[in-house]
């Protein structure tokens, strides 16, 4: 992957892309009006594949009953089998855990990868924000072999070079920004659930509303609500929609230009043989900054490595169509020893980040777990060497 000898700020990249695209302005004004007058955006949902966790009991929708991970579509997220990933966290608190430092859910970590430019980010109109115009790559940490959060992100930094940014998960409300200090000094990709119904209530609105003010305001917090709502067939839409709205209004509050509303879907979902629309599941340009994928290798079912291009390309073209940034918030491939084994995943991770980096995404996390049906995690010199290349890239 190229190195990039200057790096300009994520305002340059936005202020570039916006002259380009002089007429988003008004399609982001309707859209802020729109939101003023308490317009829903809506739509109908179409689901076929199924993800839930294992190893954490509880279920992806942030219920009680363990659950196994289906990979019915080939891009999305795997299964997992223990606290260490996107899907599985380990839950220490209630939901009443917050910024006020109570005990909280342990988290899973991805680092992340960049996208194009597009509306201003949270908080501010000309946001100044320490990601620059290249792509910032990272992974998720293991947290299924204890040590705790400090512990396993230590470990991914002596693996693949200091993360430029880290992917944590919460199945409830998100910890306190005091229990991992190391997040202050780090960009990150938050995800956090709680039921629609709870939000539009105002039952979070305390605890949301002092995490918010207590983020970091030297370093970029791509924040995700409910992230992969696809497979959670319990969702009432509408309600999933507003209370994005909800929690997207609390975030501004805190004036902070480093908090990005990050809306995270399937890249599977970009597919026309998926049979979903992915406005379904959006609240609105005024409530997102961001457009986060999840998005995994569709070939290793098949044998083969998936070029990056049929990979991402779809996911870039739905994030021009919303005029929004874009990352990466999980990838990651199961060796196929059919098409090169380590070596052939090594190559297939420097031509990814390759994409990423000419594509102008904003992270690229990659999801480093052991996950039942094959591990994604990277434990191959040649992989690790191919993705620590990438983290360095970025740093």
């Amino acid at each position: 992957m190229p190195k990039k000898s200057t790096r300009t700020s994520l305002s340059t990249s936005i202020s570039l892309w916006a002259r380009r695209h002089r007429w988003l302005s008004a399609v982001t004004a309707v859209a802020l009006l729109a939101t003023g007058l308490g317009i829903g955006l809506g739509g109908r949902s179409n689901d076929d594949r199924l993800v839930t966790s294992a190893g954490s009991g509880q279920s992806s929708s942030g219920g009680t009953s363990p659950t196994t991970t289906t990979d019915a579509a080939s891009v999305g997220s795997p299964a997992a089998t223990a606290p260490s990933g996107s899907k599985t966290t380990t839950s220490t608190s209630s939901a009443s855990a917050t910024a006020s430092g109570g005990a909280a859910d342990q988290p899973s970590a991805t680092p992340g990868s960049g996208a194009s430019a597009g509306s201003p980010l949270s908080g501010s109109s000309s946001p100044s924000t320490l990601l620059g115009s290249g792509t910032a790559f990272g992974a998720s940490l293991d947290l299924a072999n204890g040590g705790g959060f400090s512990q396993a992100l230590s470990q991914q930094d002596n693996r693949f070079g200091k993360l430029g940014i880290v992917r944590v998960f919460y199945q409830g409300l998100p910890a306190s920004w005091a229990s991992h200090p190391e997040l202050a000094t780090r960009p990150s990709i938050i995800s956090f659930k709680m039921q629609p119904s709870a939000v539009l209530n105002g039952a979070y609105d305390s605890q949301l509303t002092a995490w918010f003010a207590a983020a970091p305001r030297t370093t970029d917090v791509f924040w995700s609500y409910w992230h992969e709502p696809e497979n959670d067939h319990q969702l009432n839409l509408a309600d999933y929609r507003a209370a994005w709205q909800h929690i997207s209004a609390l975030s501004r509050r805190a004036s902070n230009p480093h908090l990005h509303a990050t809306l995270i879907l399937m890249g599977y979902t970009t597919h026309a043989g998926s049979g979903r629309d992915w406005h379904d599941y959006y609240p609105g340009s005024a409530s997102i900054d961001v457009m986060g994928w999840d998005a995994y290798n569709s070939g290793s079912k098949k044998g083969k490595y998936t070029d990056p291009a049929t990979l991402f390309d779809p996911v870039a073209a739905v994030s021009r169509e919303a005029g929004k940034p874009w990352g990466i918030a999980e990838t990651a491939s199961r060796l196929v020893s059919t098409d090169g084994g380590t070596t052939g995943r090594a190559d297939w991770l420097r031509a990814m980040s390759n994409y990423m980096a000419s594509h102008n995404a904003l992270f690229v996390a990659y999801w480093d777990v052991n996950a039942s049906g094959g591990s994604f995690k990277l434990t191959d010199q040649p992989s690790i060497n191919a993705w620590r290349a990438a983290v360095a890239d970025s740093a």
